[in-house]
């Protein structure tokens, strides 16, 4: 992954294979799906890849999905997949989530106290256009308002702010060097005013009581969790810590 971003050229010549992919493929051919080509039965291909599953779990994947048009979305990927295949692209490839939804995103704390806002699991993720992550991630925003009751205008506006924050996260991101990219985070200031102010008293990451924010250590490099981790990971037969022998880790250096 470095290596490609180290011969990915300058910003304006990046901005320039943009400019040239998508007059290879405007934005209107992507309006009309299944031009010249059949759509795949959608059950057919849920039921096909039952087959691969837990038997004693199919019915409770089933029912969960036959909620409402975003349960069923979020458990048909199959079928977001055969739709995508056919979909005009720019031959521009990224490693993708595969999975992009409004339940796949969340607020994380780091180990360091940082917000950050990432999607929370990869368990789908390939080597895929990038239009695909992008149009899975409308087309889920908008049936998630959708199963809240909202009508169609604001499933709309729902989809168009999901995509116009994309927009404006890659443009921002294009500008920066690989470090301010490894430690990009979110203001607490900008949580606040994102978040509603319930959602703020609950706290869904690590409080500071945590083991991971247990105390401040006179060493500034040091990891703040380095002190909750070393006594289980270290022992001292002579006063001096070293590490613990584990299965895992005999495994991993003998292999």
């Amino acid at each position: 992954m470095w290596q490609s971003l180290k011969t990915a050229g300058s910003l304006d010549e990046r901005i320039q294979r943009g400019i040239d992919a998508r007059s290879r493929v405007p934005h209107d051919a992507h309006a009309d799906l299944y031009r010249s080509q059949v759509r795949p039965d959608p059950l057919r291909l849920v039921l096909e890849q039952d087959a691969e599953r837990l038997p004693a779990l199919i019915p409770v994947r089933h029912q969960r999905m036959a909620v409402d048009a975003h349960s069923y979305f979020r458990g048909s990927d199959v079928v977001m997949a055969a739709d995508l295949a056919v979909t005009p692209v720019s031959e521009v490839n990224v490693q993708a989530s595969g999975d992009v939804d409004a339940g796949s995103f969340g607020y994380y704390r780091t180990p360091g106290g940082g917000a950050v806002f990432d999607v929370g699991y990869f368990d789908e993720t390939l080597r895929a256009p990038w239009e695909w992550d992008v149009k899975r991630m409308a087309a889920g925003m908008a049936l998630a308002a959708r199963a809240r009751g909202a009508a169609g205008k604001d499933q709309r506006a729902v989809a168009r702010a999901a995509v116009d924050g994309y927009r404006r996260g890659i443009a921002w991101a294009a500008a920066q060097d690989r470090l301010n990219l490894w430690f990009a985070g979110i203001p607490d200031s900008e949580l606040t005013r994102a978040l509603p102010s319930d959602v703020m008293r609950k706290r869904p990451w690590p409080s500071r009581t945590s083991r991971w924010r247990t105390r401040p250590s006179s060493n500034p490099m040091r990891p703040r969790h380095a002190c909750a981790t070393t006594p289980r990971s270290t022992r001292s037969p002579s006063g001096c810590p070293r590490a613990r022998r584990s299965r895992c880790m005999t495994g991993s250096l003998r292999s």
